[in-house]
């Protein structure tokens, strides 16, 4: 290589047009560029085919950089970016193990700033109501425990109000003669008293036929089985109170009937509120008499 030179010393004369200087490339002493490449080795540039583009890009994920390179080469490498708020990592490709390996780990400062994976997903009220009951199977009517968890006390309850419905079974109307002490100036053979638990409320129909005057400190009959009782008027004052008409009578004579609860004895009694005929029929169609304390009393 020359450099053409504009001024000379004093005493050397005026420069003519192609004088010049020689200058000695990398110590080499060639004096041109092109030898000094030739003689270092280096005459040629880079082939495009020799160079090898390593970098892979830039994912929001590690499992979207995995779905898009499953497997790369020794060298290659990608940043990982989940947005604002998130320092980039650097996952290079590890060949020995066949996977990408995480250079830097990203901790977020809470679950905010944690982006949310394939499989562990964030806990959301939607995601919530979603869930399919799956497992859930047929329980049995008993109570819940703080130990159950949420299918397990949905079969129960499932359970309890199949076997409280009475739209799965029909009404059981239970002779009264069967659970009863019946006052002995009734006659037995003509009393068709029959009780019920509808839906935990206690009702009543049917007649029964006295033989003898039966005055209104006599109950009528007596249930000795407190489950029967209702939850109102536990005491002394008539509870389910119900008129009739006599059945035989010349006149048209009009009877009032109620219970009254007698906790002490765990006695139920049924009671006409003033003195009968000596002889008489009386016919109830059917009559509520209160919520049961027992809802399951009397049921099939």
């Amino acid at each position: 290589m020359t450099t053409p030179l504009k001024h000379r010393p004093d005493g050397l004369g005026e420069f003519e047009p192609n004088d010049v200087v020689p200058i000695e490339h990398g110590g080499t002493g060639e004096t041109s560029l092109v030898a000094t490449q030739d003689a270092l080795g280096i005459s040629g540039k880079l082939d495009r085919s020799e160079y090898i583009q390593h970098f892979k890009g830039v994912f929001t994920s590690y499992v979207a950089l995995t779905e898009v390179l499953p497997t790369a080469t020794d060298g290659d490498y990608a940043h990982i970016d989940s947005g604002s708020g998130f320092d980039r990592m650097v996952a290079i490709w590890d060949s020995s193990d066949s996977k990408w390996v995480i250079s830097q780990a990203n901790t977020g400062a809470n679950t905010d700033e944690v982006p949310e994976g394939s499989q562990n997903l964030y806990f959301k009220e939607q995601r919530v109501l979603n869930t399919v009951l799956t497992g859930l199977g047929i329980g049995t009517p008993t109570d819940i425990l703080a130990t159950d968890n949420l299918i397990v006390a949905l079969q129960k309850i499932q359970a309890q109000i199949k076997a409280n419905s009475s739209a799965n079974k029909p009404v059981n109307w239970i002779d009264v003669k069967t659970i009863a002490i019946f006052n002995v100036k009734v006659h037995l053979p003509g009393t068709t008293l029959k009780i019920a638990n509808i839906n935990g409320e206690l009702w009543m129909k049917g007649s029964f036929q006295i033989v003898n005057q039966i005055t209104t400190n006599d109950p009528i009959f007596t249930i000795g089985n407190k489950d029967w009782f209702v939850t109102t008027a536990v005491g002394p004052a008539y509870v389910g109170l119900t008129s009739t008409f006599a059945l035989y009578s010349t006149t048209m004579s009009i009877y009032s009937f109620g219970f009254v609860q007698a906790p002490a004895i765990n006695a139920m009694r049924f009671y006409c509120t003033q003195n009968t005929p000596s002889s008489e029929s009386y016919n109830f169609i059917p009559f509520h008499v209160g919520t049961l304390i027992n809802p399951a009393v009397g049921l099939i």
